[in-house]
């Protein structure tokens, strides 16, 4: 059965991803890891963004940036995500989650700081062709490996897509094959446990109800001010999730 504090959890990461179409499972894995080993959660994660955004994509389909996603996202992200998995493989729980918390401090804390920047007017400098096309590899990478390489996605494409709308929904256009990719993977890896999937609907509630909020919150909060207490969150989380792991 799956924890009470998971489903908390889980509200809160479809919030975020409902809100901004990137973030959902950094917050689920970072926190969710308190509570369950990557080996058990990241197979709850990866349905539940599948359907935000199978959702968000055919809800706002008219929104979605072809030429973005095809010629400039999705081919470089889909290289990565290979290599993540096959490094998922080869996983010592203690030592990923050690690192999974070493990655969100130090990704928090600089997004704080370019959010930051951004909120107080200072020009974001386009990032060099190859070092963008790195990133977006990089971040397959990351996601394959943790499910969460959309903040460095998020880091590249956020210099140049000012349309928020554009934004999110070419995004959830992009993580429909690319976390159709890791559920086959976690399927043929036996990752679906009887457990695991007897926890699957018990976390769907959770998720419909923070994808509610997240589209309220999307339509008439500021996103500034949102973004910017979602890395603070995560800042936080990744200390605590390291905490835990050296102490234990």
């Amino acid at each position: 059965m799956v924890a009470l504090p998971l489903l908390g959890v889980f509200f809160c990461a479809y919030l975020v991803g409902g809100a901004l179409g990137f973030g959902t499972s950094m917050v689920a894995v970072t926190f969710g890891a308190q509570f369950l080993g990557l080996a058990e959660l990241l197979p709850l994660v990866v349905p539940m963004n599948l359907s935000l955004a199978s959702y968000l994509c055919l809800r706002y389909r008219h929104h979605v940036d072809l030429r973005l996603l095809f010629r400039r996202t999705l081919p470089l992200v889909a290289l990565g995500v290979p290599f993540g998995m096959a490094l998922f493989r080869f996983r010592d729980v203690g030592g990923f989650r050690l690192a999974f918390g070493g990655f969100v401090t130090v990704l928090a804390g600089l997004q704080l700081r370019r959010e930051r920047h951004r909120i107080q007017g200072a020009e974001m400098a386009t990032l060099p062709r190859a070092v963008g096309r790195g990133l977006l590899w990089l971040g397959g990478v990351i996601h394959g490996l943790f499910v969460t390489g959309g903040p460095l996605i998020v880091y590249v494409l956020g210099r140049e897509v000012e349309d928020k709308r554009v934004f999110r929904s070419t995004l959830s256009a992009m993580w429909i094959p690319v976390n159709g990719a890791l559920f086959i993977g976690y399927v043929a890896q036996g990752l679906y446990t009887p457990q695991v999937l007897a926890g699957v609907p018990q976390v769907m509630v959770p998720t419909a109800l923070g994808l509610i909020v997240g589209e309220i919150i999307h339509h008439r909060l500021d996103p500034d001010r949102f973004r910017l207490a979602v890395w603070g969150l995560l800042l936080l989380g990744g200390i605590v999730l390291m905490a835990r792991v050296l102490l234990t």
